[in-house]
């Protein structure tokens, strides 16, 4: 699944390039660059719109960043999610960077795992609709979403958020 930028109008070609363009502007290329290796790949769309989609996510790595100095036992601010239309579960989401440790077979492992904040009601999972969990939280969250995949052994040795968005259109 793509994340769009807030506001942007969905397109193939465009959701396919959103990650193209984060994978660039993380390895800090500048936007003609990025454009070009789009344009090689076939992923042009709008000039206008992709300078915008790669000025969107550059202030969104660099807001994102400050998640990681977050304490453990505190909530995570609404201000390092921000908004996008493209969520289909759930309202807010948490990107987590993963690293998991076999201590038997010394195996060690590195995921990208989203966490969608949600609870519990009546047995049923109910999205939350304001972003009240805490680092803490997230990672009990991580927990659960570990046991549904065969990783018996494995235990989790980092955690970091690396991004946050929430779908202003289900609020």
């Amino acid at each position: 699944m793509s994340v769009y930028p807030f506001g942007a109008t969905r397109s193939a070609v465009r959701g396919i390039a959103q990650d193209y363009i984060l994978g660039a502007v993380k390895r800090s290329l500048k936007p003609t660059e990025i454009i070009n290796q789009l344009r090689e790949l076939g992923l042009t769309y709008h000039r206008q719109n992709m300078f915008q989609d790669i000025n969107w996510w550059r202030n969104s790595i660099s807001q994102w960043e400050n998640m990681r100095y977050v304490n453990m036992s505190d909530v995570i601010p609404d201000r390092f999610y921000l908004p996008s239309t493209s969520i289909e579960k759930g309202i807010y989401q948490t990107v987590m960077d993963v690293q998991i440790d076999n201590p038997a077979t010394g195996a060690m492992k590195r995921l990208t795992i989203t966490v969608v904040h949600s609870h519990e009601e009546n047995g049923e999972e109910v999205y939350d609709t304001e972003q009240v969990l805490s680092r803490e939280a997230i990672n009990n969250a991580l927990d659960k979403i570990l046991e549904r995949y065969e990783l018996q052994g494995y235990q989790i040795t980092r955690s970091v958020p690396i991004a946050g968005y929430y779908n202003p259109q289900k609020i």
